[in-house]
């Protein structure tokens, strides 16, 4: 398998980082599978893929760009996170009630 070359955009303004991450929603809107795995270098650089799209970016921006602009559209049914398929959290507490405190109020 080729090596692939990545944009790498960690340093880059929000705004040019949000262009990308627009770039990339626009071809999942599509049908294009994403990937997000995390950069041999460790936490917090990620490797977006999506087509012809290769990213080396950070976690915290994509997240925070996912926190403002990403939820206002339909959550995607499957995300392809660290190389697993995974159920975004909304839906999978579809049908599901809490019941109970929230565990992390519990002395260890």
């Amino acid at each position: 398998m080729p090596r692939v070359r990545r944009v790498d955009i960690i340093l880059a303004s929000d705004e040019e980082q949000y262009k990308h991450y627009e770039a990339v929603d626009a071809l999942y809107r599509q049908g294009k599978e994403v990937s997000i795995k995390e950069h041999k270098s460790g936490f917090p650089a990620v490797t977006v893929d999506c087509g012809d799209i290769h990213l080396l970016t950070d976690c915290l921006s994509l997240e925070a760009w996912w926190t403002t602009f990403g939820k206002q559209r339909t959550p995607p049914e499957q995300w392809t996170i660290f190389g697993k398929q995974r159920t975004p959290p909304a839906q999978a507490a579809k049908g599901k009630e809490r019941h109970g405190p929230i565990p992390f109020d519990r002395e260890p």
